[in-house]
């Protein structure tokens, strides 16, 4: 039997609609991770490497000392890879210490990781519907 144009239409524009939103999910939180990440003050690198990914869990690993941040970077973007649309994203920290950074306790984040990145929110989400719409015409 064959199959109607108008059938294959809807799965072509299923699959694209598809691929758009896991892209525009991947990117914002790629973004956001990497905001946070590059934001938090270091010293010893210890806070910077505490960012975590878990996708739909709170990843409570054993935290790297990562000055640059570069390797956090590149293992939550490892995590955020996997995420299919309906996971749930938890971007976590679990230095004991990090809640009294993000209150503006180092002078080199005077107003913390989070907020900061989070005011830049409206662009970030912007910029994750462009990538998304370019992979996916």
């Amino acid at each position: 039997m064959k199959q109607s144009t108008f059938y294959f239409d809807i799965e072509k524009f299923a699959d694209k609609l598809y691929g758009r939103g896991r892209t525009f999910a991947r990117k914002l939180c790629m973004d956001i991770d990497r905001g946070v990440v590059l934001s938090t003050p270091v010293r010893t690198g210890r806070a910077r490497g505490g960012w975590l990914v878990g996708l739909n869990l709170i990843n409570d690993t054993p935290t790297i000392e990562d000055e640059t941040g570069q390797a956090t970077i590149d293992e939550n973007n490892r995590e955020i890879n996997k995420l299919i649309l309906g996971d749930i994203v938890y971007i976590s920290n679990n230095v004991n210490y990090v809640q009294f950074l993000e209150r503006g306790s180092s002078k080199q984040a005077p107003n913390g990781m989070v907020a900061k990145t989070l005011r830049r929110f409206p662009q970030i989400l912007r910029e994750a519907v462009v990538e998304a719409k370019k992979e996916h015409p």
